[in-house]
């Protein structure tokens, strides 16, 4: 009962949040991959958008940290060849989920190097892509907050993924990564690696194996982003 409430409470925030998973026009197209209507439009998005039929992006927790009352998560990004095509947006809300409430991260869009744009209310960050022919690319999301208690046991990131082409939008099933936090005294050394980072970024190379190069761009979607608003479900 508790996961279908919070799981409510999630897409209701979403729904207000900006972003081209958000973005709703009279003539737009959308289904979703947990809700099979077996309409005409929605027969027509999969012909034309063709959202499962095509290599998925993926996601994986490369390391979760915690060190004191501060807490350290990079998500690896896998991102295959023809996964977002000309003139498409991937978008994908993460939310840090717990049995006792639950933490909206950042939105992060890709597009596929084309000049796509949100419209004028838009706030998500985007990222262009460029991937060769039958080659993998990779970004890690990395997020730095304040531990809270409530996080200790039982905690995963869940991932809200959409694909849109601006006609038509498929909403993917949540993606839920667990998040096994990482408190051996040999992991501090790490930590230190994280400094140098602002709360919320993304990474070309994952921090653990070089010294990364870092996107210009930076999530920035939490007003106060090393203060978690860790919303409770009843």
């Amino acid at each position: 009962m508790k996961a279908k409430i919070w799981i409510g409470i999630v897409w209701a925030l979403m729904s207000l949040s900006c972003g081209p998973m958000h973005t709703h026009t009279s003539t737009t197209i959308a289904a979703s991959e947990s809700i099979r209507q077996g309409t005409k439009e929605e027969a027509k998005l999969h012909r034309k958008l063709k959202p499962l039929l095509r290599p998925q992006i993926r996601f994986e927790i490369e390391r979760a940290i915690k060190n004191n009352d501060s807490c350290w998560v990079v998500v690896c990004i896998t991102i295959p060849y023809a996964s977002i095509r000309k003139h498409e947006l991937f978008s994908a809300k993460s939310v840090l989920h717990t049995p006792e409430g639950f933490m909206e991260l950042s939105e992060i869009t890709l597009n596929a190097r084309t000049q796509t744009e949100c419209e004028d209310s838009c706030q998500s960050p985007q990222t262009e892509i460029d991937t060769r022919s039958g080659s993998i690319s990779y970004l890690y999301y990395s997020s730095k907050f304040i531990y809270d208690e409530r996080m200790e046991r039982h905690a995963d990131i869940s991932i809200f993924t959409s694909l849109t082409d601006g006609r038509y939008t498929f909403y993917y099933s949540p993606i839920v990564l667990p998040v096994y936090w990482n408190r051996d005294c040999r992991a501090n050394p790490l930590w230190s690696l994280s400094e140098s980072f602002p709360a919320d970024t993304l990474l070309l190379t994952s921090p653990f194996e070089s010294i990364p190069y870092l996107y210009t761009m930076r999530l920035t979607t939490r007003k106060n982003v090393l203060t978690p608003q860790f919303y409770s479900i009843m």
